[in-house]
């Protein structure tokens, strides 16, 4: 009698975990941006953010400084595009805390994007991401050259979750830089959106 009812209790434990919002450095996809604005100095366009590792409260957001000064209003239940300055404690080894991008959706949080340090620490976050959310969907290994004609493997990994997709680059553009993107269904239109109108606005011969 006892065996169907535990067979029952961990199914319904893997069902919870598996819905189980997904939390990327401090963060949960889907809660309320609801975060302090980081420390400046200067006002008006002379006006600029202190240094990461010099801010006293973290995490913290910071203004795009090409499109607002720092202390300008922001709607923070409207749909954005938003420096991150994580906690030192949700930033491991390898990626720059001044990289970090993060997607709000209608006040919610619905995407974190952001750059690695490439080669030398793809291998280290890789495993991370590996024991946080267990076996990527997909995964392949391809060779890279670099300019001196140097080659090296370049990992990249996908989880297909039920809110979100993360995907890890370990060499993106160049050997000293890479990739992760942990994004929902609606940041994922959002990223998409943004690179129509990039490309739109390009200019051409």
């Amino acid at each position: 009698m006892w065996k169907p009812v535990l067979v029952i209790a961990l199914m319904l434990c893997s069902a919870a975990s598996a819905t189980e919002p997904t939390n990327f450095l401090g963060l949960t996809i889907g809660e309320e941006f609801n975060l302090p604005e980081c420390t400046w100095f200067g006002s008006g366009v002379l006006a600029s953010y202190n240094y990461s590792y010099e801010q006293p409260v973290q995490p913290c957001w910071e203004h795009n400084t090409l499109k607002a000064h720092p202390g300008d209003p922001l709607d923070v239940k409207g749909t954005f595009e938003i420096n991150y300055i994580p906690t030192k404690q949700h930033t491991p080894n390898g990626i720059n805390p001044d990289s970090v991008s993060v997607i709000v959706i209608n006040g919610h949080v619905e995407g974190i994007t952001l750059l690695t340090a490439g080669y030398n620490v793809q291998d280290g976050l890789l495993l991370s991401l590996r024991e946080k959310y267990g076996a990527p969907t997909k995964i392949t290994s391809n060779p890279v050259h670099n300019a001196m004609g140097a080659t090296f493997t370049n990992d990249s990994a996908k989880w297909v979750k039920p809110d979100v997709t993360i995907e890890f680059e370990g060499i993106a553009s160049e050997i000293t830089s890479g990739v992760i993107n942990v994004l929902s269904p609606s940041a994922e239109r959002f990223m998409l959106d943004k690179q129509q109108k990039q490309k739109a606005n390009e200019g051409s011969f």
